[in-house]
């Protein structure tokens, strides 16, 4: 914690960068995957996925190598289309990561955030649109605005000068402003559940300082037993097990883990 700006929810976490999305948030799954294998290679003990591809065994296999290899913890977003988890989102259908959905500053579902089977927990992602469709960034998460990111900026094409009987005045140009979102031109308020997500790694981040011994399936469940219920009593599809909840994560020295042996994930069981 500097004093400036934004301080994390684990502020004496190192931080390993690594950059495999353009500027537009757009990436090639091989960077991605390559992203993964160095973090997880280079001591990585978290990583934070706010990011989502199709399905992809290439990526699911990557995902799994990190954790049964290196014991990392992966969080991943549950994505933000206001649709059913279970339609191929990646990572965040592999059993083995702790999906995380979003919630308003209510604590109800964002309206974007995925939703279904596969949520884990869920935490502050913003809820910058209303029911009446009015965008509100106020409501939004604050984050840090990337150099020449053009998440911060408003296009629109104009002609190239006002006079229509000249040639060069039918060309358009682009003009481009700061988004109503930017604050001081440094950060950008923004929502959906890659915010929630790293707030659910800044979680995991502390309860992995506090209890070292810990294995990744043990963060995991830390994270889901310890969450704030919401809504129906247990899981439920708005808001998997609840919100996360810090203060009580990091509270337990060990956890008790059930691993289920058979049938094996994914398997069908038929009656006789």
């Amino acid at each position: 914690n500097n004093g400036t700006g934004v301080i994390g929810v684990a502020p004496n976490a190192r931080v390993m960068a690594l950059k495999a999305f353009d500027r537009s948030g757009h990436a090639r799954l091989s960077d991605v995957v390559s992203a993964i294998l160095y973090a997880s290679q280079n001591g990585a003990t978290i990583i934070n996925a706010s990011w989502r591809f199709g399905p992809s065994e290439t990526l699911r296999s990557t995902i799994d190598y990190a954790i049964n290899t290196f014991d990392t913890v992966v969080v991943a977003a549950a994505g933000s289309d206001g649709a059913p988890l279970e339609r191929g989102v990646e990572p965040a259908n592999n059993p083995h990561v702790i999906a995380v959905g979003a919630v308003t500053q209510h604590s109800s579902r964002s309206l974007s955030s995925n939703y279904g089977g596969p949520l884990d927990v869920v935490a502050p992602g913003g809820g910058d649109i209303v029911d009446d469709g009015v965008v509100e960034p106020d409501r939004s998460i604050l984050s840090l605005l990337a150099q020449n990111s053009d998440i911060g900026k408003v296009c629109r094409e104009e002609p190239a000068c006002d006079d229509p009987q000249r040639d060069e005045c039918l060309r358009q140009i682009e003009i481009c402003d700061l988004a109503p979102w930017v604050v001081s031109e440094q950060y950008v308020r923004l929502s959906g559940t890659s915010m929630a997500a790293a707030y659910t790694s800044g979680v995991a981040a502390l309860v992995r300082s506090r209890h070292t011994t810990l294995s990744a399936a043990q963060v995991r469940q830390a994270l889901i037993q310890y969450a704030d219920d919401l809504g129906a009593a247990g899981w439920d599809k708005d808001s998997g097990y609840g919100q996360v909840n810090a203060a009580r994560a990091v509270g337990p020295g060990t956890l008790p883990i059930a691993h289920i042996v058979s049938p094996e994930n994914g398997s069908k069981m038929w009656p006789r």
